[in-house]
């Protein structure tokens, strides 16, 4: 097995000619500099192939102000002084089954917090694959598989998600309810045919411990994201 010193000269120049031009408000997570990417697997400028943890989902936007209004039929929604969220996804079609929650709208907090796990194809076989985080205050919790997070515990019953994640720091628990679920479509090779059930209204509740037991985060939000393919559960019994 070959351990390459990264990242290569190649991705090292277009990374510090990134620093001196480039907004530090954009932020990178991890030195990488894609040239092309096929399927999961994607190469960097200096010819390395890597694995795609982040199954072609990217978070754009963790939180930012809302201002505007919808007229539908006469009807007006505001949304002054509301919080948003962006996410965007690469693709023909979304995986066999995954789960995905999403809130940033909590009782007590400025927070926000995203979590999706999904069975990701590999070379003719397949992983079970997951990223979340919770980001409050100044402070950005990640858990991922790419990162040796792991799931350790994940439970489906009586339209409530309950699951536990953890790193090498800390340990956070998710209760999700899912409540009034509606169809939404969503592509199969590039056609909108698969209808898959997601609601909006999601109640979530959070609590971020580290390995000592200290509570660093604890809160309840409304009107969460929650989409859930059947088909993920059986991965975890």
């Amino acid at each position: 097995m070959t351990i390459y010193d990264l990242p290569g000269p190649n991705a090292q120049e277009l990374i510090a000619r990134d620093r001196r031009v480039v907004s530090p408000s954009y932020a990178r997570s991890y030195p990488f500099v894609m040239e092309r990417g096929q399927g999961v697997e994607v190469w960097d400028v200096d010819g390395h192939r890597f694995l795609d943890f982040a199954a072609g989902i990217a978070v754009v936007s963790t939180g930012h102000s809302l201002d505007g209004k919808i007229d539908i039929n006469g009807k007006v929604i505001d949304f002054s002084n509301g919080k948003g969220y962006i996410e965007k996804d690469w693709g023909k079609s979304f995986p066999e089954s995954w789960i995905w929650l999403h809130c940033n709208t909590f009782k007590s907090s400025d927070a926000s917090f995203t979590f999706s796990v999904a069975k990701i194809p590999w070379v003719g076989s397949y992983f079970i694959g997951f990223i979340s985080y919770l980001r409050f205050g100044n402070q950005f919790y990640n858990f991922s598989t790419w990162s040796k997070a792991a799931i350790e515990t994940l439970v489906y019953r009586e339209n409530v998600l309950s699951l536990t994640i953890v790193n090498r720091k800390y340990r956070m628990a998710i209760k999700a309810v899912n409540t009034m679920p509606g169809d939404l479509r969503a592509p199969v090779m590039g056609s909108m045919s698969r209808i898959i059930k997601e609601t909006v209204d999601a109640g979530i509740e959070l609590r971020l411990e580290d390995t000592a037991g200290n509570t660093l985060f604890e809160d309840e939000g409304i009107r969460g994201g929650m989409e859930l393919v059947d088909k993920m559960l059986d991965y975890f019994l």
